[in-house]
């Protein structure tokens, strides 16, 4: 899914930030390493930045990365390696699919996540979420 996967701790989450050009052929080694970020880092708060990744995928590729992506967090949650976390992804078209198609994949097997192509947005979600704890 991206050539590089890094993190950056901000004082209320972490910021997991994916750089490069969309390949679908890398979704289950970027998962991966996303959640071992999540898991060394035990924040509940993630912010996935892909503003700087390039790439329109297919219907398809976003139906696989997210239905990918929640089976290995939730494994991940059963094995008690990662806490209870709220994903907030902030990117932009054509990456971030203007009808917000993975998050409602996402959604409807129960990972708590929500699109943005505004930070602020996304900062304030996450914020939302960490108070309401």
């Amino acid at each position: 899914m991206a050539s590089t996967v890094s993190a950056e701790q901000h004082e209320n989450y972490l910021r997991i930030a994916l750089t490069g050009n969309w390949d679908s052929s890398s979704l289950g080694p970027t998962a991966d390493k996303i959640l071992a970020l999540c898991e060394k880092h035990q924040t509940r708060e993630i912010l996935m930045d892909v503003r700087n990744l390039e790439g329109n995928p297919n219907a398809f590729d976003r139906f696989a990365m997210a239905t990918l992506f929640t089976a290995k967090y939730f494994a991940a949650r059963l094995a008690n390696r990662v806490p209870p976390c709220r994903f907030a992804v902030i990117g932009k078209e054509p990456l971030v699919d203007r009808k917000r198609f993975e998050e409602t994949v996402d959604v409807n097997r129960g990972l708590p996540v929500k699109t943005f192509t505004d930070l602020e947005e996304a900062e304030k979600w996450l914020e939302a979420s960490r108070v309401a704890r």
